[in-house]
């Protein structure tokens, strides 16, 4: 199936998926920059990620992280945001898939890959103490908050992840 151009709240996304992924992280309050740099990985090609979200933090990496859509996984899927992770020394976090099929897939145990890569699956969380979301890793070995400094156990989704995930699948794109 090909990809619809979305325009969605001033980006132009490549496809619905991807605009859905906006509505989601604008939902959740997380800053976001669209496609923001294309990267020479040398002999894996140009590689431009999809999400730079320069405010959200995994595990020790507090600089930011990319996150990149797919429609759904195949064996090429993770090569250049692996090597771009390689590369910045950032991680890159893919997802397949709307973000109601990513959270589907977190409550089955999917794994899903980063750069470097872990052996976990990866969601969103948010801090019952300041509210702050996160992505990690469900392992409540990571549960302190970045943000308070407070520890907390895996809640599950709350009703602001929740709510965010609701609005991106019923989000209505216009027609270009």
């Amino acid at each position: 199936m090909k990809a619809i151009e979305t325009t969605w709240n001033g980006h132009r996304f490549r496809s619905r998926t991807e605009a859905r992924w906006g509505v989601f992280l604008n939902a959740l309050g997380i800053a976001f920059d669209y496609e923001p740099e294309t990267y020479d990985l040398g002999e894996d090609g140009l590689y431009l990620p999809d999400f730079w979200l320069p405010l959200v933090s995994l595990r020790s990496y507090p600089d930011g992280l990319f996150l990149e859509v797919k429609g759904r996984e195949s064996e090429d899927a993770e090569r250049k945001p692996s090597a771009l992770g390689k590369l910045l020394g950032l991680p890159v976090v893919v997802v397949y898939g709307t973000p109601a099929e990513h959270q589907e897939m977190v409550e089955r145990g999917s794994v899903h890959e980063v750069a470097p890569p872990w052996d976990t699956t990866l969601s969103f969380y948010q801090c019952p103490h300041c509210l702050h979301v996160k992505i990690e890793f469900g392992d409540s070995n990571y549960m302190n908050c970045r943000c308070c400094g407070k520890e907390w156990d895996y809640l599950g989704l709350t009703e602001k992840i929740e709510q965010a995930v609701r609005l991106a699948r019923s989000q209505r794109f216009g027609a270009h």
